[in-house]
Order: C-alpha cells, then sequence, then structure tokens
C-alpha cells in the first residue's frame, strides 16, 4: 500500500467525476440503441449486462491507472457523482433528444421496410388472386 497525498486524492475524485459523468453518457447511448432495435425484456437484460460490464472494465482500467490498482471509496463515490450530475443536468435534455431521435429513426426504419417489401407483398397479393 503506498500513500496518496491530499492534492493527489482531490486530482483522482475531480478525474472520477468526469468517468461518472462519461458512464451517464454511455448509458444514455446504450438506451438509444436499445430503443431503437428493440423492446423485448431479454434485449434489456443483455443491454444492461453490457453497460455493467462496460462500467466495471472502465471503472478497473480508471482504477488501476490513476491509484495503482488500489481501490478507494472516494473514486467510487466521485463516479457514482459524476453520473447523478450527467443524469440531472444533461441527462434530461438528452434523453428527450434521443427519445425523438429514435422516434425519427423508427419511422425511416418502417418506411424503408415497406419500400424493400413492396415486390414481395405485391407478388404475394397477385399469387393469392390467382388461386382464388
Amino acid at each position: 500500500m503506498y500513500n496518496v497525498y491530499q492534492s493527489e486524492q482531490m486530482l483522482i475524485f475531480l478525474a472520477s467525476l468526469g468517468v461518472g459523468f462519461l458512464l451517464g453518457v454511455l448509458y444514455d447511448l446504450f438506451r438509444a440503441l436499445r430503443l431503437s432495435f428493440t423492446k423485448g425484456k431479454i434485449a434489456v437484460i443483455i443491454f444492461d449486462l453490457l453497460y455493467f460490464f462496460m462500467v466495471a472494465f472502465v471503472s478497473y482500467i480508471f482504477i488501476l491507472a490513476a491509484n495503482k490498482g488500489e481501490v478507494r471509496s472516494y473514486i467510487i463515490i466521485g463516479e457514482l457523482i459524476g453520473a447523478v450530475f450527467y443524469y440531472f443536468s444533461l441527462g434530461f435534455a438528452l434523453m428527450k433528444l434521443t427519445d425523438k431521435f429514435v422516434l425519427i429513426l423508427k419511422r425511416f426504419y418502417s418506411f424503408l421496410f415497406r419500400i424493400v417489401s413492396f415486390p414481395f407483398r405485391f407478388m404475394k397479393t397477385a399469387f393469392l388472386k390467382l388461386h382464388s
């Protein structure tokens, strides 16, 4: 165990606030991806597990680089405060923006699917009319 001076602890804490903020941004990206592709419960579980592993990995690398691998409570608390700060500041605005973006993206997917599937739907109706 090595000694960490208070000035170093403050710098590590401030950096952990930034890491937590970025992890909040990462969560919104995962949320937008999940909402744009699927609504199933299994997908939610998978995306949440992926996010959990990403957070664990990023936190591990950060603690390894910033504090030589020693886990300190102020680092974890700093990450939590950073994520909460993101959520209550920029997170609200980006959440509304990503919801609108996801809605536009879903409408585009639907439109594109209708265009691509048109020949098949046409052949299906023509085939059914021939056999009736």
